[in-house]
C-alpha cells in the first residue's frame, strides 16, 4: 500500500517534527493488527516520508495515554517515523493518547508526543494529532511493521 491511501481511511495527520518540519497526510489508514493484538494509525506524506503510532491492544480505553516502549508488550506504544526510503527512527520515550475511538463508528482521534531515534543515534521530537475514519484489518503472520 505504499504512497496510496488507505482502502477503508480516511482523514488526516499532522505532525511537527523537531519544531520545525511540518508533516501533514491525507493518506491516512487505520489498521487493526490481529496478528499481534495492536491498532496503528499511519499517514503517509509521499517521497518515501511516513509516519505509524501503534497502540498494542486491541481494547483501546478513550483518553488513555499509551507509554512508549519499541519492544514493549500490551498496553504499550510505539512510533514510526521514516524521513525518507534510507532514514527511519524508531520511538524511545513519550506516550501516545487516543482521545476519541469508537470500533462500531470506526472513528478514532489519536495525539502523540514522543521522541525519536535512528541508528546514527540523531534524535527527533514529534508532535502529533490525526483524525481518521474507517479502519481496516490485517491477519499477517510474522509481521514486524506494516508499512503503509
Amino acid at each position: 500500500m505504499t504512497n496510496k491511501e488507505g482502502k477503508n481511511t480516511s482523514g488526516h495527520l499532522k505532525a511537527t517534527i523537531t519544531g520545525e518540519e511540518v508533516f501533514y497526510s491525507e493518506k491516512v489508514r487505520v489498521l487493526q493488527r490481529l496478528e499481534d493484538g495492536s491498532y496503528q494509525f499511519d499517514a503517509d506524506k509521499g517521497d518515501g516520508e511516513w509516519l505509524a503510532l501503534v497502540v498494542r491492544t486491541l481494547n483501546v480505553e478513550v483518553g488513555k495515554s499509551y507509554k512508549i516502549d519499541r519492544f514493549g508488550g500490551e498496553g504499550t506504544a510505539n512510533a514510526v517515523y521514516y524521513a525518507s526510503y534510507e532514514s527511519s527512527y524508531n520511538g524511545i520515550l513519550g506516550e501516545v493518547k487516543v482521545t476519541k475511538f469508537d470500533q462500531l463508528s470506526q472513528t478514532a482521534v489519536v495525539e502523540a508526543n514522543v521522541s525519536v531515534v535512528n541508528d546514527a543515534d540523531k534524535k527527533k521530537k514529534i508532535e502529533a494529532k490525526g483524525s481518521f475514519e474507517g479502519f481496516e484489518v490485517s491477519m499477517l503472520q510474522g509481521l514486524d511493521f506494516c508499512k503503509p
